[in-house]
């Protein structure tokens, strides 16, 4: 007898972390036009009709009826309809470590021809809401973004790309279970039995990202998410992360994003 057994399936792919934000049929006119737009998630756009672009730095890429386009996270792009326009969304997160999307680092949109059948069967299958409509509805889904990602990493450098946030895995575990305003790195030294300086020195060294850096960039992601997915008022978010009121979170929130949580909310308001 022989047992092989395949750790890829046990640990990354336990790890994947698939969230849709928002995903719906968009029809726009002239109006949907935004300037500068930066999204802390990926956008997946299926063009269904008429005419509309997304510009950077004056290069303007036409959004096609027939294909899709993936707009990867942190990218900024303006988004201009010249008549009308028709589209299928999905604007997920798709994570193999808290705060790091497989799409990290790339500065540039995706775009490839819809495949036979989609987005319709993408809607069907939602529509239907049965269990197994949902399980070929994330099959489907993640075939698309299986073949962006081909698209747009070289395969060999996946290990490397992620090497370093294996080796803090303790560390990344700890912070996204306690995640909140009040979590000190001096916490997560003291829990995890190291002193504090070896900490920040090893993990930057794995990551490229200071520790606090870090643990401020998931919180910032958790207030953007519950911003854009729920109707919380700022003083429950505030209070449920661990803020000392409303204002500070706002302040803290500015630092980042030069706007407030408010004006972010009622930005998005519009720009699927």
């Amino acid at each position: 007898m022989s047992n092989q057994s395949f750790s890829l399936l046990n640990t990354d792919l336990n790890r994947l972390d698939l969230r849709i934000v928002e995903n719906g049929i968009f029809h726009g006119d002239k109006s949907w036009r935004f300037n500068d737009v930066i999204s802390s998630f990926n956008r997946l756009y299926f063009i269904q009709s008429g005419n509309a672009f997304i510009e950077r730095d004056g290069l303007r890429c036409p959004l096609l009826p027939g294909r899709m386009y993936l707009i990867p996270a942190g990218t900024r792009y303006n988004y201009v309809c010249t008549s009308q326009i028709q589209k299928f969304y999905i604007h997920f997160e798709l994570e193999l470590f808290p705060g790091v999307d497989i799409f990290n680092g790339l500065r540039d949109y995706l775009d490839a021809p819809c495949p036979d059948g989609c987005p319709e069967n993408l809607i069907t299958f939602a529509q239907n809401g049965s269990l197994s409509c949902l399980l070929r509805l994330k099959s489907l889904f993640m075939e698309l973004i299986a073949g962006f990602l081909a698209q747009a990493v070289g395969e060999k450098s996946y290990g490397n790309d992620y090497a370093g946030f294996y080796r803090q895995h303790a560390v990344l575990n700890y912070i996204t279970a306690r995640l909140s305003a009040g979590l000190r790195v001096s916490q997560v030294a003291q829990a995890l039995g190291i002193p504090r300086h070896i900490l920040s020195r090893s993990f930057r060294q794995d990551t490229g990202i200071g520790l606090k850096d870090y643990m401020e960039q998931l919180l910032l992601q958790e207030i953007k998410k519950r911003m854009l997915t729920t109707k919380q008022p700022l003083c429950q978010i505030a209070e449920e992360l661990d803020f000392c009121d409303a204002y500070y979170l706002s302040r803290f929130f500015r630092k980042y994003e030069q706007i407030s949580p408010r004006e972010y909310r009622q930005r998005r308001t519009g720009q699927e």
